[in-house]
């Protein structure tokens, strides 16, 4: 079972996000507004998770065939739990010290509160 780290940490049970990325450290709101701060490997990392729930969230409820695909590309990519690429949404989780579970939950929770009537 996980134990609770504090910033600058690693877990035991890490596994492969180590390899690819240096120990999680926590978010702070004045980090996200001075990109300098942040080392360009982080930022990377933050602009895939961006990228991924802005897809997410503005074409949750498309009806164009680009617009859906965007959605389920980034839907399946936030499901998925498997830690094999370096960018899995697990390794991300884990890089930016985030619970995926989580994310996942309140994901699905704006998308059940936001649709439209009529909407699948």
């Amino acid at each position: 079972m996980a134990r609770q780290r504090r910033a600058g940490q690693t877990r035991p049970d890490a596994g492969p996000a180590q390899r690819y990325f240096e120990a999680p450290v926590p978010l702070l709101p004045a980090q996200l507004q001075h990109h300098a701060a942040i080392p360009s490997e982080r930022r990377l990392i933050i602009a895939v998770l961006e990228d991924a729930v802005h897809c997410f969230r503005k074409y949750a409820f498309a009806t164009d065939p680009q617009g859906r695909r965007l959605f389920q590309e980034a839907d399946e990519w936030i499901r998925n739990d498997g830690r094999e690429s370096p960018f899995s949404f697990e390794n991300v989780c884990d890089a930016l010290d985030l619970n995926p579970a989580y994310l996942r939950s309140g994901l699905e929770h704006w998308r059940r509160r936001s649709r439209p009537p009529g909407a699948k």
